[in-house]
């Protein structure tokens, strides 16, 4: 199947997955900090490079306060800056684990002992050293339920959204499929099957056929003689272009009728002619 025939809802789903998925393993790994090689600092040294100046011979900067474990612990993370006695710099991360409650060093504002914590203790050094320049940024992102939520967000924004519309810009429109043509289904008559052959009855109809044959022999060779001993034919006659006495002696006889009667003409039969008066 090809990508670009793939639907919206479906990249959709793949990026839900996908976030879900990575979210999950992000949070069973755990936080990255716990295995990171960087430098453990002590309470003594830490708050030490808090309070210094950014000049002094150890400094802290770029701090950031995880979110607390199951436990309340607080881990601190950022870089610092040595100056060793030969004026010699070096810089490297370091990481710092708090307890709660916590117990600081220097005399600041506890409201309740039992749940006083880093981050308060922070907020209180802040303004009341400004020329250490006390900041941190809060890693709330790195909680489970928030994590999961984030990875999961991204992952369905990425693929659900983002992806589609780049993968349809460069590929083009998607096809519209044609309709398929319905198939009606039809009772399948039988095929006709063919006659059983009867040799009972090719016989019969051979044997009258040769019946017919001898029936109509002597007929036809009785023909053929009779045509022979007829001879030629008769000549054809010559008609003549003569006038017919017959004819001629009708159409007198027709002439000399007589025809009598005012209204509607009636034949009288003619009269035999006078006869010669013989001499006296």
């Amino acid at each position: 199947m090809k990508l670009r025939n793939l639907r919206r809802r479906h990249w959709l789903a793949i990026g839900l997955l996908t976030g879900l998925l990575l979210g999950g393993v992000r949070v069973a790994i755990g936080p990255a900090y716990l295995d990171s090689p960087a430098r453990t600092l002590s309470q003594p040294l830490f708050e030490r490079g808090l309070t210094a100046p950014p000049g002094a011979a150890f400094h802290l900067g770029d701090m950031v306060v995880h979110p607390p474990d199951p436990n309340g612990v607080y881990w601190i993370t950022g870089t610092y800056r040595e100056t060793s006695g030969r004026d010699e710099v070096s810089t490297g991360e370091f990481k710092f684990r708090a307890a709660t409650p916590y117990q600081p060093r220097m005399a600041v504002d506890v409201p309740d002992p039992q749940t006083f914590t880093i981050i308060q203790y922070l907020d209180q050094l802040a303004p009341r050293i400004p020329q250490a320049r006390i900041s941190y940024r809060n890693a709330w992102y790195e909680r489970p339920r928030l994590a999961m939520t984030a990875w999961t967000a991204g992952a369905t924004f990425l693929i659900g959204v983002l992806w589609p519309l780049m993968l349809r810009r460069w590929a083009g429109p998607v096809p519209i499929p044609e309709p398929a043509a319905m198939v009606v289904a039809t009772p399948s008559s039988p095929a006709p099957t063919a006659p059983a052959a009867n040799p009972a009855a090719g016989d019969e109809l051979l044997d009258l056929v040769l019946n017919l044959e001898t029936s109509v022999q002597p007929a036809i060779e009785s023909f053929g003689t009779e045509n022979i001993a007829a001879g030629p034919p008769a000549p054809v006659r010559t008609l003549s272009a003569a006038p017919l006495e017959g004819s001629v002696a009708a159409s007198r006889q027709e002439d000399e009728r007589d025809y009598r009667g005012e209204y509607y003409p009636t034949l009288v039969h003619a009269k035999p002619p006078p006869a010669a008066s013989r001499p006296s």
